[in-house]
């Protein structure tokens, strides 16, 4: 979003120019015309993505053709929600179902668990049969090809249509199954077959997951349950690219001779090889696919203009082709990996990294933590009727892209001694880096002591910048399988062990700070000088971070669930963050009072029991955006459930493809406010008078929608000012103050001016010259946050 927003046109000089508030007489308000037509005119394009993904009508065709009750049902529900859509002021709304619909639907699926659950292993049982005994290379690359040919980014949307899922499911009865004393050819219906038998336990997989939830509607327990396993069928990636090596190679800084001695190579060649094997897929792919199209083409003197428009026997040279040359185009012989990828340690980090057919566990279910994961390449022979050696092929390549710094963690745990803390340590570096090039002119310390009654204490981290402290305590542990897959309690076991001492540490670390006069901070757990000091009475702001190795499925912006589990305690606001995540932050908001401005923002909104947040990313952009969330809760005020916008993910998917060279140009995101507000911050950030911390951080606490109110009532609230000394407009959360220029300096320093803001979450003063208004000062008071 925002390549092509259209510019803001002027308000309707049709309109009138302002009411007056019905809470106060006096106070000068927008119309609701004026509102719609800026509103109207700011609002930006969507994604053409969603508009040309055919994502989950893909999975409603499928519940249509079931046969199966439950899945029918489903999909006339969704139908019927479909045609209760209707536009209210060019928005759509989604109006209630009758509850005898939901009520019905909720009775099938409770019954339908056990067969929906016994034709999900149906479907593996006769997966497994058709890949048993089928000459692997072929197929496999051909899963890979159907797999990844249009991969869109690192995630997942609900308009997208993932099927990573069917690669590993092919993969791993590969690699599970003895090799056969005779393998079978892999035409290319039987490839079709095969692809289409991975697609039906998706399918039935992804099923039995809804009849779970509509069956336990009710329980949280159960809900979060269906949330991780449809994390567990449709998520793969961790992280983008760059961020994944990036953390990949902080891990193993400072054992690069334990990892050549121990393993023969290190995270450099690791990345290399992961850029060779895609440029070699690269150069090779497209003229391999372009000459299986040629041949076909000749052979039935027929030019389609793309694949949907040929002919069947068009479509079955074109496949017959295409698994000809894609184990060529995708597969490397193992004694030219070294020259193919100029690399003279490939073949040896290829062969550690590698599973042979037979050599992985019985498959038994879609929720096996798959063998490839920490194996990402394949050792498979020459496709049937081809003399050649054998040949390696990366068959999982989020590995060695978007999940390097699992497979290095999970490499490293082997071979490290003491790695939890050398983990941890390494998490916690790599964070304050981040943010110490965000933030120039910070001072930052790893691993420091503080001194308690029983004696001192560790800290991972500290950064301090201006009258701002970030207090670190990181914790390094991925989350665990059964975790991934569901398994609740194991889950909060986990997240206690992480979690929960990671945040205690925090409540005691700030309270250390802010009661500190000032608060002693010493290199070494016993004697010796402080290192550095903090006076607790000058700290204006003390937040907390909890970095970990990935994202623990998203629970940092559930912390409303944390307490209700028992993780934290009420009260508890740390920012729980996966590193890689902190680094898209770090990316996008790259000027301090952006950054700051962000956390401010954060801690107000992460514990709001109707918002549901779903990852950090959702959480930025309603930074990115200036959502006014506190306008949008209150529109719903009456009714039950939760609050949860539009997925932004796609935004930051587009951006990083640019950057990756895989997509087309998409400039920065930044924060979208008014032109007024982007001035009055550039200008802080620039000078820098006293203050000027908190004041910037503060505008981004401008929700857009204030903002252009005042833009909108620049006349009106300059007339009031200039007639009666004071221009003023509240909604009860936000006041805006406006005075003449010769009274300015005294007016906004009263004691009654003063009161007025502090019963007000953010508040605004301006001042008036002529017919125009300057914005000079801006106060946020985190004090009234929930009390509006």
């Amino acid at each position: 979003m925002g390549k092509n927003r259209r510019k803001s046109r002027r308000p309707s000089t049709t309109a009138p120019l302002a009411v007056t508030s019905k809470e106060s007489p006096g106070r000068l308000q927008p119309t609701r015309e004026q509102i719609d037509e800026v509103t109207r005119n700011r609002r930006n394009r969507k994604s053409p993505t969603f508009s040309a993904a055919k994502g989950f009508e893909d999975y409603l065709e499928w519940f249509a053709a079931s046969g199966d009750p439950f899945a029918e049902a489903y999909h006339s529900l969704h139908l019927q929600s479909l045609k209760a859509m209707v536009k209210r002021d060019g928005v759509e709304e989604v109006q209630s179902l009758a509850g005898e619909a939901v009520e019905e639907l909720r009775a099938l699926a409770t019954v339908s668990i056990n067969r929906l659950t016994e034709n999900q292993q149906a479907a593996v049982e006769r997966l497994k049969r058709l890949v048993e005994g089928i000459d692997p290379l072929p197929l496999v690359c051909g899963m890979i090809f159907l797999t990844r040919a249009e991969r869109w980014g690192s995630y997942y949307e609900p308009d997208a249509m993932p099927k990573d899922l069917d690669l590993e499911l092919v993969v791993s009865i590969v690699a599970s199954s003895p090799i056969p004393e005779e393998w079978k050819p892999c035409s290319a219906n039987e490839w079709r077959i095969v692809a289409d038998a991975a697609k039906e336990v998706r399918m039935w997989a992804y099923t039995l997951n809804l009849a779970y939830g509509y069956a336990n509607e009710t329980s949280p327990e159960s809900t979060f349950r269906r949330e991780m396993l449809e994390r567990w069928l449709v998520y793969r990636g961790d992280a983008y690219i760059a961020h994944a090596a990036s953390l990949a190679i902080s891990l193993a800084r400072g054992k690069e001779r334990t990892l050549v001695e121990r393993f023969g190579y290190e995270v450099a060649d690791l990345v290399n090889l992961s850029t060779a094997v895609k440029n070699l897929w690269d150069e090779r792919l497209t003229p391999a696919l372009t000459a299986a199209w040629d041949a076909a083409a000749e052979v039935l003197d027929e030019t389609p203009s793309n694949i949907g428009a040929a002919s069947a026997n068009f479509k079955r040279l074109w496949h017959e082709g295409v698994l000809g040359v894609l184990p060529w185009a995708m597969a490397v012989p193992l004694d030219e990996l070294e020259s193919s990828t100029e690399n003279a340690r490939a073949r040896t980090l290829v062969e550690d990294l590698s599973l042979r057919p037979g050599d992985a566990a019985a498959f038994t279910s879609v929720f096996v933590d798959v063998p490839q994961r920490t194996k990402p390449f394949m050792i498979l022979p020459a496709p049937l009727g081809r003399a050649g050696a054998e040949v390696a092929l990366l068959v999982h390549p989020a590995a060695l892209t978007t999940d390097l710094h699992l497979t290095v963690e999970a490499l490293l745990s082997k071979k490290v001694k003491n790695w939890e803390r050398v983990r941890a340590d390494a998490v916690d570096a790599h964070v304050l880096d981040l943010l110490l090039q965000v933030l120039p002119g910070s001072r930052g310390y790893n691993q420091v002591f503080i001194e308690m009654e029983n004696g001192r204490a560790e800290v991972d981290g500290v950064l301090l910048y201006g009258d701002v402290v970030i207090l670190i305590e990181g914790k390094g542990a991925p989350l665990k399988t059964a975790a991934r897959r569901g398994g609740v309690s194991q889950y909060i076991t986990q997240l206690k062990l992480l979690i929960s001492e990671g945040s205690s540490q925090l409540d005691r670390d700030s309270e250390y700070v802010i009661g500190g006069r000032p608060a002693k901070f010493y290199k070494s757990p016993r004697g010796g000088r402080p290192l550095f000091e903090v006076d607790g009475s000058r700290v204006r702001r003390c937040y907390q971070l909890l970095p970990t190795l990935d994202g623990l499925a998203g629970i940092g912006t559930r912390v409303d669930r944390l307490i209700d589990w028992g993780v934290i305690r009420t009260g508890s606001r740390p920012w729980i963050v996966g590193a890689t995540y902190l680094n898209v932050v770090t990316d996008t908001l790259q000027r301090p009072a952006e950054l700051l401005g962000y956390l401010e923002f954060r801690e107000r909104w992460v514990a709001h029991p109707r918002l549901m947040v779903l990852d950090e990313l959702e959480m930025l952009s309603l930074y990115l955006y200036q959502v006014d969330l506190e306008q949008r809760l209150a529109m719903f005020d009456q009714s039950p459930g939760y609050i949860m916008h539009m997925p932004h993910q796609f935004e930051f998917d587009e951006r990083y493809a640019y950057l990756e060279g895989r997509g087309l140009s998409v400039p920065p995101l930044r924060i979208k406010t008014t032109a007024r507000v982007r001035r009055f911050v550039d200008e802080l950030q620039r000078l820098k008078p006293d203050g000027w911390l908190a004041t910037a951080t503060a505008a981004f606490q401008i929700p857009v929608t204030v903002a252009t109110v005042l833009d909108i009532m620049q006349k009106p609230l300059a007339r009031q000012a200039e007639v009666d000394g004071v221009g003023t407009w509240s909604d009860g959360t936000h006041i805006i103050l406006v005075f003449p220029a010769q009274s300015f300096a005294r007016d906004i320093a009263s004691m009654g001016i003063q009161q007025v803001a502090e019963r007000h979450v953010v508040s605004l003063f301006l001042m008036q010259e002529g017919g125009k208004i300057h914005l000079k000062h801006v106060t946020f008071n985190p004090s009234r946050v929930g009390r509006i």
